[in-house]
This record gives structure tokens, C-alpha cells and sequence, in this order.
């Protein structure tokens, strides 16, 4: 799943836009939330991952939320649904993760919204990861005392 999720992103979006949405009618929504946290792990920017609510409401899109620091993924969503009024049927959630249902059809609208509302809350340093050692790296590292 998460190799069809970057296959999705790199040849349908931008991976340097400040938020990133996924969708695939073929997921299950049960799994979709593993997807978004690992793609915020590798794309260092939120992540909404969707999958199709099944029978119970055709045509609707859940999708589950994954943040960074900084960025408010709950109020994210409630500003676009604020600003958009019906785009977004429902949500809730809190600082780095949260959980909506749109239309199927809203997809498109949906993605610039949230991509427009995250980059209304993140500077472009924000946007990049940073790894964090508990101990001290040495400066030099041979290759020949690697384990085989």
C-alpha cells in the first residue's frame, strides 16, 4: 500500500507541495491512517490518506490525517471547512492527527484547500526533516569496519 501511495504521488502530485492527499478505491479505510503516518515520515509534510467508505455511504471518501509539528491538522480541516462550506462532511481529531469524510467528487477542491490552509501554517523549514542522534556521530566512517 505504501508503495502504491508514493507511485500515486509522483505521478499525480507535486512532492514538494506543503500537504500531501492520497486516494485509492482498492484500500481498505482500516489501513489508511498506517499510510498517512509513514508517508508524513518519508515526505516530512502532513498526509491525508483516503479510501472509499464502502456500501454503507457510496460515493464518500474517508480519510485519515497525519501532521508535524506545527502545523494544527484539526484546525487545518476546520479552516477549509469554514472557508468551503460543504466540501468537508465531517471531522474531528486534534494536533497531529485527525479523521473526515468528503465526496468522492470533492477530491480535487479538497486537496488545493487543505494544501492552500496548510501552507497558511508552516514555513518552508518546516517542511524538512531533521534526524536526531542521542549520541555523538563521529566526523569519519570506513566502510571496512562495516559488518558483513
Amino acid at each position: 500500500m505504501n508503495v502504491e501511495a508514493k507511485v500515486l504521488i509522483s505521478q499525480n502530485m507535486d512532492a514538494e507541495a506543503p500537504a500531501l492527499c492520497v486516494y485509492d478505491a482498492s484500500w481498505h479505510q482500516g489501513v489508511v491512517g498506517i499510510v498517512a503516518g509513514r508517508m508524513r515520515e518519508q515526505f516530512h509534510r502532513p498526509v491525508i490518506a483516503f479510501a472509499d467508505s464502502g456500501d454503507i455511504s457510496p460515493g464518500e471518501i474517508k480519510g485519515s490525517a497525519r501532521s508535524i509539528p506545527g502545523v494544527h491538522i484539526r484546525d487545518a480541516l476546520d479552516d477549509v471547512a469554514t472557508r468551503f462550506p460543504g466540501l468537508v462532511d465531517k471531522f474531528g481529531g486534534h494536533a497531529m492527527a485527525a479523521g473526515l469524510t468528503i465526496k468522492r467528487i470533492h477530491l480535487e477542491r479538497f486537496r488545493k484547500a487543505f494544501a492552500d490552509a496548510v501552507a497558511n501554517r508552516v514555513e518552508p523549514r518546516d517542511l524538512v526533516g531533521i534526524i536526531e542522534s542521542d549520541g555523538v556521530w563521529r566526523a569519519r566512517i570506513s566502510a571496512s569496519r562495516m559488518p558483513d
